[in-house]
């Protein structure tokens, strides 16, 4: 490498470094923790850490539940289990009964005493450092910006570092001067930890920029390989969002979500239901979606989804976890398993855990440094 490649190089990851340093720190401290959000949250409410991943409520007891309170009809109602927690999402869209001036909201239910409770009184310090994590308690979409922006600036950082130190790189790895004086121990240490943590830093950087800047990167894709055919991207992606619309005619028959739940969970092996939507409830075209995965332990990535139309008892869409998943939808999901490191139990999370405080030390270490 000539010297003018790497005095370009090493001014670029000097400058790219110290500019994100305090966001970059911020970012992987508040992540750190965020890897055990679910248990932070269970230990403040004092609650079991050991809830199941699936969606394991009495659907049909927790919509008599919130229809003492609320108004259900012409509404969509989705319950969906994201983490670890007694409680689940639910989250109620404005009625389609102009009459109904009720504004829908997002809900946390307690799966066993079917108590409702809006996002503020369910805050936590576990949802505080998970947010903090991606600069969320700035105004959208500023801090999703700005913390998807660093990610990419970070990867920029990793290139450049990896090239300042590729002639040398495994020897300097093997340099640690301890009694030397103290900027030569920061230089060490920034070298061996920066290259111990490289690949968990990488995947970091990329699937941080894809989580929140991705839309700038959908920009040109829509426009130039699908021709701005918005829809045929959505399909891709595999988040296509089901609309049905309103007959406003009331249907007044009983309507047993739970058996829906049950015969989807049946239908394919290891198949864990994560999401239950209710469209237009107690319409006469009301359709309940039942979302889910299989287990890890047969395919990484394989989402399924059946569509039922209450009145008629049919299936009206149906996505195989097993055939359906196309390959950027494939890609996309396995960015997201390897960001939340949800895959391997605890032994991945206190790895990741313990990277990611190493990366807080590698950025210390690069500002005392200079």
């Amino acid at each position: 490498m000539n010297n003018r490649i790497y005095n370009i190089s090493f001014d670029l990851h000097t400058v790219s470094g110290i500019v994100i340093s305090v966001l970059l720190y911020v970012i992987f401290f508040a992540g750190s923790f965020s890897f055990f959000r679910d248990e932070i949250v269970n230990w403040e409410r004092n609650t079991p850490t050991n809830a199941p991943t699936r969606l394991n409520i009495n659907v049909d007891a927790a919509l008599d539940s919130i229809g003492k309170k609320y108004s259900l009809y012409g509404r969509d109602i989705r319950f969906r289990r994201n983490s670890h927690e007694r409680n689940v999402m639910v989250n109620l869209s404005d009625s389609k009964i102009k009459t109904d001036t009720v504004q829908g909201k997002l809900y946390y239910l307690d799966t066993e005493t079917y108590q409702l409770s809006d996002y503020e009184t369910s805050y936590s310090l576990g949802e505080f450092l998970y947010r903090l994590h991606f600069f969320a308690q700035i105004p959208y979409p500023i801090g999703y910006y700005l913390s998807g922006f660093t990610s990419l600036f970070f990867l920029f950082a990793i290139v450049t570092g990896v090239i300042v130190h590729w002639e040398k790189i495994i020897t300097n790895f093997y340099l640690f001067r301890p009694w030397a004086k103290l900027k030569t121990v920061w230089t060490d240490a920034h070298t061996v930890l920066g290259t111990i943590g490289l690949p968990f830093q990488v995947v970091y950087a990329i699937t941080g920029a894809y989580f929140m800047i991705r839309i700038f990167l959908l920009i040109p894709t829509v426009l130039f390989m699908y021709h701005g055919d918005t829809e045929k991207i959505y399909h891709e992606l595999g988040v296509e969002l089901p609309h049905y619309e309103f007959a406003a005619k009331a249907w007044n028959k009983p309507v047993n979500v739970n058996s829906i739940i049950d015969t989807t969970a049946a239908r394919w092996k290891k198949f864990t239901v994560t999401q239950v939507e209710v469209f237009n409830y107690g319409d006469s075209n009301m359709h309940v979606a039942v979302s889910g995965e299989l287990d890890k332990s047969i395919r990484f990535t394989g989402n399924g989804r059946l569509v039922y139309h209450v009145v008629d008892q049919k299936i009206t869409d149906i996505k195989d976890p097993f055939t359906g998943t196309t390959y950027v939808e494939g890609v996309l999901n396995s960015l997201t398993r390897l960001h939340y490191a949800d895959y391997g139990g605890y032994a991945l999370k206190i790895v990741s855990f313990l990277l990611a405080l190493v990366t807080c030390f590698v950025i210390i270490s690069g500002i005392l440094i200079w």
